[in-house]
């Protein structure tokens, strides 16, 4: 298996994946042929006007079937950010959709569009989904996830900052504690953890003859 960095993966990720039909004709595609390659099952009908080539991912398929894009954790878990749990499947739906596809309300968690900034018809932008991901996570969650995504270069903390600027105040705690060099969810809650309990502590130091260590604790 070949490993994929961060921003590679980003860059499959957000590559579009799902198509309308005038995408499909604009590549040459006509309506029968349209018609015959969905019944063969060479290209799939999510919904209404919306396509998708047979290996789409399972979460990006499902996330168009009612509607709208994924967003939020299940973004972030399609881009490899670390995320504490993520139960069901984080869809952003356009606040003008009245009606949803089918759907389980175990299984879906809906986010009202908080803009048109999407350009994508299968995922949000990763801002809304950094959004959307604060909002939905515990404080010490939240601080994994930013600590993933910095470490891994999908975003910067300039980025962040104006990321953070549209949520309301009281999320400002939840930044000043991301790390960029914390690099697992685990290490950021022992970190966490350290700072809670007033313990001095450095993390990635080298050792001499040891080599690199995740944290030191009182020297």
């Amino acid at each position: 298996m070949i490993a994929h960095s961060g921003p590679q993966r980003a860059t499959e990720v957000f590559d579009s994946t799902v198509f309308t039909r005038a995408n499909l004709r604009s590549a040459g595609l006509r309506g029968r042929e349209l018609t015959a390659l969905v019944r063969s099952g060479r290209l799939l009908r999510l919904r209404r006007d919306r396509y998708a080539r047979p290996d789409v991912d399972p979460v990006v398929a499902e996330a168009v079937r009612i509607g709208g894009r994924v967003t939020c954790v299940s973004l972030l878990q399609l881009l490899g950010v670390f995320v504490l749990a993520a139960h069901g499947v984080h869809v952003q739906v356009e606040p003008h959709r009245s009606r949803l596809g089918r759907r389980d309300a175990e299984a879906h968690r809906v986010h009202w569009a908080e803009d048109g900034a999407a350009s994508a018809l299968h995922v949000t932008s990763l801002d809304a989904a950094v959004r959307h991901a604060v909002r939905c996570q515990s404080p010490r969650a939240s601080v994994a996830t930013l600590d993933s995504l910095l470490h891994q270069r999908l975003i910067t903390m300039d980025e962040l900052r104006a990321i953070f600027a549209r949520l309301p105040p009281r999320f400002g705690a939840v930044l000043a504690l991301a790390d960029a060099s914390s690099e697992s969810g685990p290490e950021t809650f022992v970190r966490l953890l350290l700072r809670s309990l007033g313990a001095s502590f450095e993390t990635q130091v080298h050792i001499p003859g040891v080599g690199r260590v995740d944290v030191v604790v009182d020297g």
